[in-house]
């Protein structure tokens, strides 16, 4: 596809094609290959200006680099996507940018900014009917107030998962 899609001289064809590869590669643990097909998707994007697809490719560089536990990268990464996100009103990609934010934050040792943007992401996961980004969502704002020590709000957390799994 992304052979055709070079050929033919279509972009946004060429990045999502790359899009694709790099979630194969990632799901396979190929993580250096896949955030190399990330930042090849991310480039075609900008050429063709295309924000939606520059959004996603900001999370799925993010996404790769938590996989590869490179937490400032990661966290430079979701703020650049998070900023492109919100600026086209894209719940999805604001969410993702924002666990990544989420997970980045607390992995470097800051469990309130980590708190902060789990919530948020929980919010506008709700909010957009975004049910699997809601979960994840819950899950790292449990880890983040467990490493503040607030296990109210953990324990408060973890009966709203139990409450959208039921639903």
């Amino acid at each position: 596809a992304q052979a055709l899609a070079r050929r033919i001289g279509n972009a946004e064809e060429q990045a999502a094609s790359l899009i694709n590869l790099a979630v194969t590669l990632g799901q396979l643990g190929e993580f250096e290959a896949a955030l190399e097909a990330d930042r090849a998707a991310l480039a075609a994007f900008e050429s063709a200006g295309l924000r939606r697809g520059i959004a996603c490719a900001y999370c799925n560089i993010a996404s790769h680099l938590v996989d590869l536990a490179r937490w400032e990268e990661a966290l430079d990464a979701s703020r650049r996507g998070l900023e492109v996100a919100t600026e086209i009103d894209m719940p999805y990609w604001i969410t993702g940018a924002l666990l990544s934010i989420a997970q980045s934050e607390l992995a470097l040792g800051n469990p309130e900014p980590s708190a902060a943007a789990a919530e948020e992401a929980l919010e506008r996961a709700l909010a957009s009917g975004l049910e699997e980004r809601a979960g994840w969502a819950i899950h790292h704002a449990i880890d983040a107030y467990e490493a503040l020590g607030n296990r109210e709000r953990a324990e408060e957390l973890r009966r709203q998962a139990g409450e959208l799994a039921r639903d």
